[in-house]
């Protein structure tokens, strides 16, 4: 039991981690007008979507239509061998058909031709859905869609239209890290050109400079690794080599971090240079190196039949034709973003899970693995490693009935689908009620208070504040407040004006189920592929991110009707519960004659 405490606390470190809230910037070289309340909203928009810590929902799409359309090619070359069935690719083409839809660099690209290829019918056999893709992706290539999608962003930026703001940039962001440019260099630069210039910011001509920065050129770059002595052995063996060269020292002319780099050589270590021949920034060419040498460590690993050598995670990255050296460190690994801050918080549930109700045997047992994989997935950084047990522990934890039919997948997708949407409404509104408390707390509780105390808590009030008509000039007083802050002001007013009524609510929530459920079959879908030797799955990181969500909070779910509710003691009863309570919710918002009010509101939204 010993071994469990400790995987259990381990794991519920993670989980107890508070969801991070959008992040207030530095706007001290910003002169605040009108004028510029688009390119604020854009540069505060881009960081939320890249930083770490961000809620999934803020994040963006992963595939925009090109990815969709290539995805579904992919999907049919796989059909022809056999390796993947033909149920796979209707909800492919039933998710392209929904960007195509939307898309509007789709409408810009097309124009009167868009219904030559929309909609597409997802029934139809790939011998006939072929070529049409393969024509659709010809008038869509890359360089096409990404000078469309970039002209047309900086359109709305200038005309300060949010919502087109954000479908813009997922589909911009999208392409350019297909591309080849890394969440971290985009992160970085973005933030640093918007947040920490030294450039006063009061035109938005300043936009301009932003996206010239991005020209898809690639460099050569020369990366520097601190590896053990052991290695040399193989790297100085032709049989074995992998194009590595042992260097005795760092060139004299390498400036800029290289002193902090070989502070991290100790004497059982020697330096090593690995070649990057085309690579658009340092985080993805320290991502090659760390490619190849892990690759050298596996085989030597492989016949050594022990732990594989250690070398430090700092890489001494210098671009070719220069002389600056960057020290790029490893990055937030998508698995490790708990903090230790909440092991207190982790031990109390802890506590409160083995002296309470405790699950059947059977559960436990389930409970226990997927504690076990999850440690596994935080030893082990290696992606496709993690992404394999992760959805190991979704096989484990989610029930499959044989005799309730379907595939696999299928239940797998019906089963989370349902769970991650009951607390979806919860998750979105206290994200953003924990935001609003960041920027200013005291303002924020004084426009909560006329909200009579009666209706509920301060959070329960916060939600009543912004979806009832009665507070609409409140409303406009906190919206004028938050000049600077266009981000969150856009945020409660997305909420005010999509959770404001039954139908609303219901279109909100069938939409976030159906994306959960094509999501969830591209994550079985990268999972098979790698079970069948597949080389390479785009954002393979973004995924693992998602698939440890959607584990962790299932997992929570399951923990709180055995301990909070004790309404279960089983697994498969906490699916037959989450069925109803999905079922019952559903219902509701589907009879035409109910209407939000404060005595129902709560219950609708969060199913209290």
């Amino acid at each position: 039991m010993n071994s469990c405490k400790k995987r259990i606390i381990h794991y519920l470190c993670v989980i107890t981690k508070a969801n991070e809230i959008m992040r207030k910037n530095n706007l001290s070289k910003w002169s605040i007008t009108p004028d510029i309340d688009g390119m604020l909203y854009f540069a505060q928009r881009i960081d939320e979507m890249l930083f770490d810590y961000s809620l999934d929902t803020y994040k963006g799409r992963l595939f925009n239509s090109f990815m969709l359309c290539a995805e579904a090619l992919d999907c049919i070359n796989k059909m022809k061998t056999n390796l993947i069935s033909s149920q796979n690719l209707s909800h492919i083409i039933e998710e392209l058909n929904w960007s195509l839809e939307n898309d509007k660099v789709i409408d810009a690209l097309l124009k009167n031709e868009k219904s030559l290829f929309y909609p597409l019918k997802a029934q139809d056999s790939f011998e006939n859905l072929e070529p049409i893709l393969e024509l659709l992706s010809i008038r869509i290539l890359p360089t096409k869609y990404e000078a469309k999608c970039r002209e047309l962003l900086i359109n709305h930026i200038k005309a300060n239209k949010k919502k087109a703001i954000d479908s813009l940039l997922e589909s911009w962001l999208c392409l350019i890290k297909v591309w080849g440019y890394s969440d971290e260099w985009i992160y970085h630069y973005s933030n640093n050109y918007f947040f920490n210039s030294t450039n006063n910011i009061d035109n938005i001509a300043y936009l301009d400079g932003f996206f010239n920065s991005f020209q898809f050129k690639s460099k050569e770059y020369d990366a520097y690794l601190i590896v053990n002595k052991i290695l040399r052995t193989v790297i100085t063996n032709s049989e074995f080599n992998r194009n590595f060269v042992i260097c005795d020292n760092i060139p004299a002319e390498i400036g800029g971090e290289k002193a902090k780099f070989q502070r991290r050589k100790t004497e059982k270590d020697i330096y090593v240079k690995w070649h990057i021949p085309k690579c658009f920034d340092i985080y993805s060419a320290r991502e090659s190196a760390i490619h190849a040498i892990d690759n050298l460590r596996d085989l030597f690993a492989f016949f050594h039949h022990k732990v594989k050598p250690q070398i430090q995670e700092a890489i001494l990255i210098v671009e070719k034709g220069t002389t600056i050296g960057y020290c790029v460190d490893k990055q937030t690994p998508p698995i490790a973003k708990g903090s230790d801050a909440y092991v207190n918080v982790a031990t109390q549930k802890l506590n409160k899970l083995l002296n309470g109700i405790i699950p059947a045997t059977d559960t436990m047992e389930k409970i226990d693995s997927v504690m076990n994989l999850h440690s596994l997935c935080v030893e082990n950084s290696n992606p496709t490693n993690q992404l394999l047990n992760l959805w190991t522990a979704i096989e484990i934890i989610i029930p499959i009935n044989p005799q309730k039919g379907g595939d696999k997948i299928q239940q797998i997708a019906g089963t989370l689908g349902k769970a991650l949407t009951l607390g979806y409404c919860h998750r979105i509104f206290f994200d953003v009620f924990k935001s609003a408390k960041q920027w200013n707390n005291p303002q924020l509780i004084s426009y909560i208070n006329n909200v009579p105390e009666r209706v509920g808590t301060q959070f329960e009030r916060f939600v009543a504040f912004i979806i009832f008509p009665e507070y609409e000039e409140y409303r406009k007083q906190l919206a004028t407040e938050l000049s600077d802050y266009p981000l969150l002001r856009h945020r409660l007013h997305f909420l005010n004006q999509n959770y404001s009524t039954i139908k609303d609510i219901t279109k909100i929530l069938t939409k976030h189920e159906k994306k959960l459920g094509w999501h969830l079959r591209r994550l079985y879908r990268a999972r098979n592929s790698i079970v069948h030797g597949s080389s390479h799955v785009f954002f393979i990181e973004n995924l693992i991110t998602n698939l440890h969500t959607y584990i962790d909070e299932f997992t929570s779910l399951i923990l709180m009707l055995v301990q909070d509710k004790q309404s279960i003691t089983t697994i498969e009863q906490g699916v037959k519960y989450i069925n109803l309570a999905y079922d019952h919710k559903m219902s509701i918002l589907k009879n035409a004659k109910i209407t939000l009010t404060n005595d129902n509101y709560k219950s609708i939204l969060f199913g209290d």
